[in-house]
């Protein structure tokens, strides 16, 4: 289950703020009791079901989605909006959520010394297991639960995705048991 997904999108053209801010709800923030735009020169954040979509001149971030339908549906109502077209887009970052079929043991996986698999635990500091790992000159970070639940957190592709999927339960669950 995708639990965030923050993509950045590229429009065909430059947009003028000024006239896009009126087009959108945007954050506000109070400062000293008075309400305030939260934005910057270059950009401001619009609002969309309580997800951010953050207007540049020449692009837009969008971040907090759950879902593709829900990313889907924001793309389409900022393009329709300021009447642009996407030509580029990445992804930024993608955590999903995995839930394994039995609690974890994590103070036994946590001495695990395994090449290339760097594991993190102190009870006291963070209620999960960390595990880092390289993949294609980029490193993927792991979030492991005693309740079973599994965080792999900041991939940027479905390749990245199975490789972390792959490590966590081909190198380091076969020694939960």
């Amino acid at each position: 289950m995708i639990t965030t997904l923050s993509v950045y999108l590229g429009f065909d053209c430059d947009v003028n703020l000024e006239e896009a801010r009126s087009l959108f709800e945007v954050r506000e923030r109070r400062a000293r009791g008075k309400k305030t735009y939260r934005s910057f020169c270059n950009s401001f954040s619009a609002v969309f079901a309580k997800k951010c979509a953050k207007i540049f001149r020449n692009g837009t971030q969008v971040t907090g989605c759950k879902h593709w339908k829900e990313l889907a549906d924001i793309i389409e109502a900022v393009c329709q909006r300021l009447k642009v077209t996407v030509v580029s887009s990445r992804i930024v970052m993608c955590n999903v959520m995995v839930k394994h079929y039995e609690p974890l043991e994590l103070l036994k996986l946590a001495i695990l010394r395994l090449d290339g698999i760097r594991v993190q635990y102190d009870r006291d500091d963070y209620p999960g297991m960390k595990i880092k790992c390289n993949y294609k000159e980029r490193e993927l970070t792991g979030l492991l639960f005693s309740s079973g639940s599994i965080l792999l957190a900041g991939c940027k592709c479905a390749d990245e995705i199975h490789a972390l999927h792959n490590v966590i339960y081909k190198k380091i669950l076969i020694y939960n048991k």
